[in-house]
C-alpha cells in the first residue's frame, strides 16, 4: 500500500487496524465487508479495509471495484494497473527474501528451506497464494503488531462469532483473540496453493504450506484463462 498513493491512503491507515482483501465473489465481498464493519463496531476499534483484487488482474476485476465503490462497501485501490502494481510489489518482495536465503544457504548450509521460520516471507507466501486465486481472503493488522490472515469462508466466519471471542480482548488484545478463534476453527483438511512469480527465475527447494507448516507437494501447471 505504501507508495501506491502515500499522502492519501498513509493519513488513511495512520494509527488504525487495516485489512486488506481480496477475491472475485461479489456475495462474499458484500457479507464480509458487512460483518466487519459490526465487529469494529462492537469491538470499538478504527477499521479502514482496503480491496486489492488478486495478481494478474483482468478486466473482470473492474466491475467488483464499481460496485464496491457505488455501494460503498469499503476503499479500493484505484484501478487494474495499481492493483497489478501492488502484487508486483509482493512478488518483489517475495524474490528479494529468496534471493538473501539462497546466498546465506551458499554460504554454508545445505538444501535451504523456503521458509527457514522468517514470519516475513511467510506472510507474503500466503499473500500469493490468496492472490492467485479468485476467492475471498482477508488480512488485517495494525502498524507493527501481528498479521491475523485466513481464507474467505473461514475468516467470515470468525467474524460471525466475533460474541465467543470478545470476553478475550481485555487480556489478550483484538487481534490475538482474532487469530485464536480462526486457528480454533481451521478444517482438518485444506489444499493450499502457491504460483511462482512469473519472472522469478527461482525455485525453491522446498516450500512450505502456509496453513498447516508440511512442505507442499511439487507440480508443473500450465493456465490459459480467457475473459
Amino acid at each position: 500500500i505504501d507508495g501506491t498513493d502515500p499522502h492519501s491512503l498513509n493519513q488513511l491507515v495512520d494509527g488504525k487496524y487495516i485489512c486488506l482483501y481480496g477475491g472475485e465473489d461479489m456475495q462474499w465481498i458484500k457479507n464480509f465487508t458487512s460483518l466487519w464493519r459490526n465487529v469494529a463496531k462492537a469491538a470499538n476499534i478504527q477499521l479502514v479495509m482496503v480491496y486489492v483484487g488478486k495478481r494478474n488482474p483482468k478486466n473482470g476485476i473492474q466491475p467488483i471495484i464499481n460496485t464496491i465503490r457505488e455501494e460503498n462497501l469499503s476503499h479500493t485501490l484505484p484501478d487494474l494497473f495499481q492493483i497489478w502494481f501492488f502484487w508486483t510489489r509482493v512478488e518483489s518482495m517475495w524474490e528479494s527474501k529468496q534471493r538473501m536465503l539462497k546466498a546465506h544457504g551458499i554460504k554454508g548450509r545445505e538444501g535451504f528451506k523456503e521458509e527457514e521460520k522468517d514470519l516475513v516471507l511467510q506472510e507474503v507466501v500466503a499473500m500469493l497464494g490468496y492472490g492467485g486465486e479468485g476467492d475471498g481472503w482477508g488480512l488485517v493488522s495494525k502498524a507493527s503488531d501481528m498479521m491475523v490472515r485466513a481464507k474467505g469462508n473461514l475468516f467470515s466466519r470468525g467474524l460471525a462469532e466475533f460474541n465467543e471471542w470478545e470476553v478475550n480482548i481485555p487480556t489478550k488484545g483484538f487481534l490475538t483473540a482474532l487469530n485464536d478463534h480462526l486457528l480454533m476453527r481451521l478444517p482438518p483438511h485444506h489444499c493450499t496453493r502457491f504460483m511462482l512469480p512469473e519472472t522469478a527465475g527461482i525455485i525453491p527447494n522446498e516450500v512450505e504450506c502456509t496453513e498447516c507448516r508440511r512442505t507442499m507437494e511439487k507440480y508443473y501447471l500450465y493456465q490459459c484463462c480467457l475473459e
